[in-house]
């Protein structure tokens, strides 16, 4: 939901322990609970085990509308999407002819798992186990690979 800003609130869909109401998906869920108890006839240790077995849910529910509401977060929010990096990757490859677009994309992909290893937030901490990246790929691609 909205809060009176018209931000996203923190509020999930979930009531807590501490709600007295019940709110649309609560009363939603306990019409399907009755109306599946009604079509099935559980018996009461049925329905016990059921309700023993589904203990946690309620957490993943909760869990995935944070989730949910980290994604709306992003999306309504543009610069969280750093989109400067593409601008940049942009600009770079503008520079480069199509031979040497070619090449970087080759490089860049025999190297796949060295920039895997990049560490883009700590770069000035230095790491002597930092990624091997391997040049001169020219030879070596033409031996199949």
């Amino acid at each position: 939901g909205k809060d009176e800003n018209g931000k996203n609130s923190q509020r999930n869909n979930v009531k807590s322990e501490d709600d007295n109401v019940l709110d649309p998906v609560d009363q939603e869920l306990n019409e399907l609970t009755a109306e599946l108890q009604s079509v099935l006839q559980l018996s009461p240790d049925q329905l016990t085990r059921i309700q023993q077995s589904s203990r946690g849910c309620e957490r993943e529910v909760q869990d995935l509308f944070t989730v949910d509401n980290c994604l709306e977060s992003i999306l309504s929010n543009q610069w969280l999407l750093d989109e400067g990096v593409d601008e940049v990757a942009g600009q770079f490859t503008s520079i480069l002819n199509t031979s040497q677009l070619s090449k970087f994309l080759l490089w860049s992909d025999h190297n796949a798992d060295a920039i895997e290893k990049l560490d883009y937030v700590n770069v000035g901490n230095g790491n002597e186990h930092g990624p091997v990246f391997e040049f001169g790929i020219d030879e070596g691609l033409e031996g199949g690979d």
